[in-house]
């Protein structure tokens, strides 16, 4: 039941679920399930920003902005295009960790230290507590 949809028609299912039509009223209208059409529109199957890439777009103005890198920066950058590359055909489970990744890396790249997580945070003092109950 579920034929291959084309970008054009992925485009209108979400348009249409957008505008309030209902998984099953789309799903007959595209030939595919009620459960694919819900996939589609969450991003969990095609990811959302495959028509254009905003994110490796946005990303490359950034970098040229910098202008010329030396060594480490160098690899940065290329770090930085291939999870801006990688982001932008994501889905909406792996997006977010795409994302941090592509962010602490750009800080990297404007000198900026990251301010720690803070569940490490929290783990490093619980383990300072614990080294010093015991003993020397």
């Amino acid at each position: 039941m579920n034929q291959k949809l084309n970008d054009a028609a992925l485009e209108a299912v979400r348009i249409g679920w957008m505008a309030g039509e209902s998984a099953a009223g789309l799903a007959e209208r595209f030939g595919v399930s009620d459960r694919h059409v819900r996939r589609l529109v969450a991003g969990l199957e095609r990811g959302i920003g495959r028509s254009g890439d905003p994110v490796e777009d946005a990303v490359n103005h950034h970098l040229a902005a910098l202008g010329e890198l030396d060594g480490l920066n160098t690899v940065r950058a290329s770090t930085a295009r291939a999870l801006a590359q990688r982001l932008d055909r994501s889905d909406s489970r792996t997006a977010p960790a795409i994302a941090r990744l592509l962010l602490d890396v750009l800080d990297e790249l404007r000198g900026v230290t990251p301010t720690p997580d803070l569940v490490v945070e929290i783990r490093r003092r619980v383990d300072e507590k614990f080294a010093g109950l015991a003993g020397p």
